[in-house]
């Protein structure tokens, strides 16, 4: 009979025992080093995410704190009649939308600083120097509903600009240029978008100046059908 037969039911042979305590050991041995990379590996990888969220969060209360100054000072501009403060409130704003864009340039809130600019420059009826800003909107937008809102805004300062011009050959190419800003950015933002109607309706508008009543009529019909909340 086979000496093995006498073994109890359950227990291995005394032989193989002791080959699992050594194949045991060499595993934990053989992976401790992998292991051990992995776990220190996880952790760097948590500080460094806890690192960047905290960098992010100082970042977005630094951008806020800028742009809610920015907008402050913009509205306490617009409300402003004397010459002598108007220009300091001007200058306040634009330093502080030149450090928005020194700190953010290459990032959404970066370009939104441009456009806001833009907008600063248009306020004092520097309307050559707001379109530049628009333009360096228009060519970093991220999107074409974007880049549609730079021009309709290039066309409302062609357009507000053709107004404080005597001269008519200068004010009809103003409303030209204006009318293709208006243009492309119906092309870039077709219906329903809301920046579509808008440029519409600065379409309508040129029409109207430039004697084209039928046109503006029909343009101004589109807007009611396609944007009711405008009536």
């Amino acid at each position: 009979m086979d000496s093995t037969s006498h073994q109890p039911r359950g227990k291995q042979p005394p032989d193989t025992e002791q080959q699992e305590m050594p194949r045991g050991l060499e595993l934990v041995l053989k992976y401790r080093t992998p292991l051990t990379v992995v776990a220190v590996t996880v952790v760097v990888v948590i500080l460094l995410v806890n690192m960047n969220n905290a960098r992010m969060t100082r970042i977005s209360q630094q951008s806020t704190g800028l742009l809610s100054d920015a907008i402050n000072s913009y509205s306490q501009l617009m409300v402003l009649s004397d010459i002598e403060q108007r220009q300091s409130q001007f200058d306040d704003v634009i330093g502080i939308l030149n450090q928005l864009e020194n700190d953010y340039g290459d990032t959404l809130l970066g370009n939104e600083a441009r456009y806001f600019r833009g907008k600063v420059f248009f306020a004092m009826d520097r309307f050559e120097e707001a379109r530049e800003h628009y333009r360096a909107y228009i060519e970093n937008a991220e999107s074409d509903e974007n880049r549609a809102r730079g021009q309709v805004a290039l066309g409302y300062s062609h357009e507000n600009q053709a107004f404080l011009t005597d001269e008519p050959g200068e004010q009809s190419g103003k409303l030209d240029d204006a009318s293709d800003n208006y243009t492309r950015a119906m092309q870039l933002s077709p219906a329903p978008s809301y920046i579509y109607y808008y440029a519409l309706m600065g379409q309508a508008r040129v029409s109207e100046l430039t004697s084209r009543r039928a046109e503006a009529m029909s343009m101004y019909e589109e807007v009611l059908a396609g944007r009711p909340e405008t009536q």
